[in-house]
């Protein structure tokens, strides 16, 4: 009687605790989007302008180095929930602000050619807007 009860008991308070960390753990989970390979963000950087030698892509929303130009190596977006829309963008005609992918204060404001952005939003990771009209333009020119 008793001793089944109190299983009971410890077992519906076990099955809570474990519900609200996993939905805590999933909550905060963060978008993860291979800027250079996703369908979404790919007409913007997987580009020759985007991804030469003299290019580089910053999330100029956070300071994040992506890529810089002459490297392989792409960091993906992986803007936080709760932190409004991020816009990662592309330039070239100057050197990278910064010499590896990660935090970078020259991301704030970057100098050099503005190739194209897109911009993400991270409470369920949608592009919401792709500008790729520079790019375009410059290939015309």
């Amino acid at each position: 009687g008793t001793t089944r009860r109190m299983e009971q008991i410890i077992m519906f308070r076990l099955i809570i605790i474990l519900s609200i960390a996993f939905f805590s753990v999933a909550a905060a989970a963060n978008c993860n989007i291979p800027l250079k390979t996703d369908d979404r963000t790919k007409e913007c950087f997987a580009t020759s302008e985007a991804s030469n030698d003299n290019s580089f892509v910053c999330d100029t929303s956070a300071s994040w180095m992506h890529h810089v130009g002459g490297s392989s190596e792409w960091a993906p977006a992986t803007p936080p929930r709760g932190t409004g829309i991020h816009e990662y963008a592309a330039y070239q005609g100057v050197k990278s602000p910064c010499l590896e992918n990660g935090y970078c204060a020259g991301c704030d404001s970057p100098e050099g050619t503005y190739i194209c952005s897109v911009k993400i939003d991270p409470e369920d990771c949608s592009v919401v807007d792709v500008d790729v009209m520079a790019r375009i333009k410059q290939q015309k020119a």
